[in-house]
């Protein structure tokens, strides 16, 4: 697995989410963000979790799920490079309504709902 550190300005500022931001918002966004190398099979969050932010995936893949009452998988979609999820159920102050699950070995960036929450007081 890589373990050199990305550039998380330059990542997030290649992104459609945040293309829009200045060079200040892009630093803070980042200080705000933590990156997460998860192996494969590695659950991010499970459905009823609370939401403490969203996730990009900057390599690998993550899969969200959820169990039926009779045990059995649904996957509802398959995250890649370049996607994030979890920005919606962020707004909702509700739990997570599916469980994420690494595919394979993967790094994202976990971005606090603190510091998105900030930025939109600071400009809505």
């Amino acid at each position: 697995m890589l373990s050199t550190p990305i550039k998380t300005q330059a990542f997030l500022r290649n992104l459609p989410l945040f293309r829009e931001l200045a060079e200040e918002e892009i630093d803070r966004v980042a200080a705000g963000s933590k990156e997460l190398r998860v192996r494969r099979s590695d659950v991010l969050f499970q459905k009823g979790d609370p939401s403490r932010g969203f996730h990009i995936v900057v390599y690998g893949q993550v899969k969200l799920l959820f169990v039926t009452p009779q045990g059995d998988e649904k996957v509802i979609e398959i995250m890649g490079p370049g996607q994030s999820f979890g920005e919606a159920i962020m707004f909702t102050d509700k739990p997570y309504p599916v469980t994420a699950q690494a595919l394979v070995d993967s790094m994202l960036l976990h971005v606090s709902r603190d510091v998105v929450f900030d930025e939109i007081d600071r400009d809505p």
